[in-house]
């Protein structure tokens, strides 16, 4: 009767736990509901308004919702993230709304993102100040993709003890060899171009010479055209743009002010009060999460498809963010180019690519498109190995000036965990097999002689196939593309010295392209995938998020490495992908 009674206790608690569990969960959901409806609330624009841009987050391609967990009031926060289609179309319509008087762009904290989302939202800015409206940026801490993007304000204040963080351009990749060395993993490494870095990291301690040399005409190319740029609108010499970079001079706000890249130094509220002098007293702040509310796409008839391929690249079905599988976006594709009311489509690139077969499957989708409708490819931030592959074929391919792009290789990465298992865990393997490759992709051996050929040879078919596909698609002999190729990467502005890109300029650009292609004067856009609704958002991104929020917590700033692993850890069959993380600073 005691045992009875203390197994009928045990049910009985463990069931009343998991209901208790469960209707927490639904708690908090109803709350994440609630909280939804502020995400959702009509917006008004007052008369007398300023358009207040803070970026204050790395931004997307597309407008995202974000679910972040509070374990404190237990209420998720729920906000919406604008995308960088969200920003530029908000400045555009904030150009010709009289009630908008002009734009305030607020640089504390901002992040940003790419150096192409800057000069994305430059030239939106510049188009802007058409409308003869002012812009004015304040900061006190000032990054340096900030202090670029407020070379297109009117005027530039920071405060009297602020910082401009004007350092000049650099890349650090992580490398991982003496890690393995010392746990027992051997790296199988195949690769076909000499460029092709990707898995370097796992490999050397250091970059090679190919691999330094080609970042180092990256981030010279990158700094060369943000240097033009600041130049043509300050009205300051690129040479004393280098030497205040050099010296970090201008970390000094006053030294920032001399040169004439500062207008004022003033504290926030004498900032508040130029404002009121120069947009009146009863003025309002209208922030662009908000505002983007508010504007409405026109709608035509005709219709171009923007399709985008945001993420890296991978086989299966599914669409998510930072993932692009084969099987979803050539539903999409095929969506579009079955729509008689769609005229054309645009490919929307921001990959650094992925897996070799889903890249080509999707290649595949674009060239039957073409044979319907032209097909215009718009290369964002990075478009780059597979990346490249999916787009090659386009009628005409648009990339933004710093796009990390090219990337033509092709690798393979397979480790051998054996001596870990057995010197580290004291486990052991044995097997028996029919035939003397059937064990030949078992992670607890090492690839005999005969079988790294066999995978060598297959490297080199899917690069010859790569070569091929871009070829055909830029109008270029094998040859030609295998010289630039390599795994070699490149800027936008390099790339269309190449012939790897036919012009420079936004998804705006590569849009007008379509349009025109198609003989279209009034047309409207739609975007695919269609973005989910935030209650649908929320459902999924809840528990992401609690999973995020404690990697976060305990990784901090090295959580990066802990992604660098587990992106490898996905890595299945060849890959077409972009050397791990490069991130310019």
């Amino acid at each position: 009767m005691r045992q009875f009674l203390k197994f009928t206790l045990a049910s009985f608690l463990g069931s009343l736990t998991a209901m208790i569990i469960a209707g927490l969960f639904a708690f908090i959901i109803l709350l994440g509901m609630i909280s939804l409806l502020s995400v959702e609330e009509e917006v008004t624009v007052n008369s007398n308004s300023i358009l207040e841009i803070k970026l204050n987050y790395e931004i997307p391609e597309r407008a995202e919702f974000k679910a972040v967990p509070d374990f404190i009031n237990m209420i998720p926060k729920i906000s919406r993230k604008p995308g960088l289609d969200d920003l530029i179309k908000s400045i555009k319509a904030a150009g010709n709304d009289e009630r908008i008087k002009g734009i305030y762009l607020n640089l504390n904290g901002a992040v940003i993102g790419s150096y192409s989302n800057v000069e994305a939202l430059i030239r939106a800015l510049q188009d802007f100040k058409q409308s003869g409206k002012p812009i004015l940026a304040y900061g006190s801490t000032i990054s340096q993709k900030a202090f670029y993007l407020s070379s297109i304000a009117d005027k530039l204040f920071i405060a009297p003890e602020g910082i401009i963080e004007w350092k000049g351009l650099s890349v650090e990749l992580t490398f991982f060899k003496k890690a393995f060395d010392k746990l027992g993993i051997e790296a199988q490494i195949f690769k076909a171009g000499k460029y092709k870095s990707a898995v370097e990291p796992f490999e050397l301690t250091s970059m090679s010479k190919e691999s330094k040399a080609q970042l180092k005409s990256l981030i010279d190319n990158t700094y060369e055209n943000m240097l033009i740029n600041i130049s043509g609108a300050k009205g300051v010499a690129k040479d004393d743009l280098k030497k205040y970079a050099d010296n970090m001079e201008l970390i000094n706000p006053q030294t920032a002010y001399e040169a004439k890249l500062v207008d004022s130094l003033i504290y926030p509220a004498e900032f508040s009060e130029l404002l009121k002098s120069k947009f009146g007293s009863k003025f309002s702040k209208i922030g662009i999460s908000k505002y983007s509310k508010t504007v409405n796409e026109s709608y035509s008839k005709n219709r171009i498809a923007v399709i985008y391929a945001d993420g890296t690249i991978l086989q299966g079905e599914g669409n998510d963010n930072g993932i692009i599988t084969d099987e979803a976006l050539s539903a999409e594709i095929r969506k579009a180019t079955n729509n008689d009311k769609i005229k054309a489509i645009v490919l929307r690139v921001n990959s650094p690519g992925g897996d070799a077969l889903a890249s080509d499957l999707i290649w595949n989708e674009i060239e039957e498109a073409k044979k319907k409708k032209p097909v215009i490819a718009s290369f964002g931030s990075v478009a780059a190995s597979g990346g490249y592959y999916i787009a090659c074929a386009a009628d005409t391919i648009v990339s933004e000036p710093t796009c990390v792009t090219g990337s033509i290789g092709v690798f393979g990465f397979i480790p051998n965990i054996e001596k870990f298992m057995d010197e580290k865990l004291g486990i052991t393997f044995d097997r028996v097999k029919t035939s003397p490759h059937a064990d030949m992709f078992t992670i607890a051996k090492p690839f005999s002689s005969e079988e790294r050929k066999i995978i060598q040879k297959q490297i080199d078919r899917v690069y010859d196939t790569f070569l091929s596909r871009v070829a055909a698609g830029r109008g270029k002999s094998i040859e030609e593309v295998h010289k630039l190729a390599q795994g070699r990467i490149y800027t936008g502005i390099e790339a269309k010295e190449i012939g790897l890109v036919d012009e420079l300029g936004g998804l705006d650009k590569a849009i007008e392209i379509a349009a025109a292609k198609a003989g279209l004067d009034n047309y409207s856009t739609v975007k695919y995938p269609v973005l989910k609704k935030p209650f649908e958002e929320l459902l999924k991104i809840f528990s992401e998020k609690v999973k995020s929020h404690f990697v976060d917590n305990e990784l901090g700033i090295n959580k990066k490495y802990y992604n660098q692993i587990k992106n490898l850890a996905q890595l299945n069959g060849v890959q077409t992908l972009l050397p791990v993380s490069i991130e310019i600073d």
